[in-house]
């Protein structure tokens, strides 16, 4: 791992180590950490396994704490399997996921889930979405084609920051992973996997997202025709660490729905030591 001040770490030896931490083999099952399942208003409804553990550690992401502490409880794939088929057939869902790390960490659990949910197809037979940040798939190609064996998924790669230098800025990751990101893209089109993009542009220059867009469209124009725009959402512990680290977004959303520009967020940063003194004397 280059550990040279400033260059940042490299993401495939972190999510070596992170595996370690929130996977473990059961008797040829791949059990991994999850610290919860909900249904989801996203996607017009889904039904969602919070797994734990990422290989990037993004400065607006609000499950960082968890991640960080790898908190939750084992489940084995088909144990998962039957909990998000359950919820999606209750709820009438058409849509399944992962959500809160990143599912390709660990990736023999997310095969044999997959595995599993294919076995359940005469029960279910919507939509797995793939919510990832496409670093492993980006890094080998191979696992993309491994999940193009199956047909009820769909890829959603959610690409931190709009150049190398956004990149390492949200991330802290070595900037030249930003380029896996979009490897990962093209990976996952060429083994014939429906793949969108999402792109939280709230520290994006106009100058970077204009070249990204460019960049994306020479490997697919559907890809931007289809493609996702997002902000930070400025959740209590999120706003707490932008300010801290002096990262304002030029627009963010306050939930449940206010938007924030920079010199509003400057405001609320400003007002967060007089917030965080009045609640410890509470």
């Amino acid at each position: 791992m280059d550990t040279k001040l400033g260059a940042g770490y490299n993401p495939i030896e972190l999510s070596k180590a992170v595996e370690k931490l929130v996977s473990v083999d059961v008797g040829g099952a791949v059990a991994r950490k999850y610290f919860g399942f909900a249904p989801t208003r996203f996607y017009g409804g889904s039904a969602t396994g919070y797994a734990t553990g990422c290989n990037l550690r993004c400065v607006y992401c609000w499950s960082l704490a968890r991640n960080a502490r790898a908190v939750g409880d084992y489940h084995k794939p088909v144990d998962v399997a039957r909990k998000l088929v359950g919820m999606a057939s209750q709820n009438g869902y058409r849509f399944a996921r992962l959500s809160g790390g990143e599912p390709t960490i660990a990736v023999e659990h997310l095969l044999q889930l997959l595995d599993h949910l294919n076995m359940f197809r005469d029960i279910w037979r919507g939509v797995f979405i793939l919510e990832t940040n496409g670093i492993l798939i980006g890094y080998d190609k191979r696992l993309a084609e491994t999940l193009s064996r199956y047909r009820f998924v769909v890829a959603r790669v959610s690409i931190k920051g709009c150049s190398e230098e956004e990149f390492h800025t949200i991330t802290g990751a070595e900037k030249s992973f930003f380029n896996t990101q979009i490897q990962a893209v093209k990976n996952l089109l060429d083994s014939g996997i429906e793949t969108r993009v999402a792109i939280t542009i709230s520290f994006c220059k106009k100058e970077t997202l204009a070249k990204l867009l460019e960049r994306l469209a020479t490997i697919d124009a559907k890809l931007v025709d289809s493609m996702e725009i997002e902000y930070v959402k400025l959740y209590p512990a999120v706003q707490k660490r932008l300010c801290k680290k002096g990262l304002a977004p030029w627009i963010a959303i306050k939930p449940p729905d206010k938007i924030v520009d920079q010199e509003k967020f400057y405001e609320l940063c400003r007002e967060e030591p007089q917030r965080s003194h009045s609640e410890g004397n509470s």
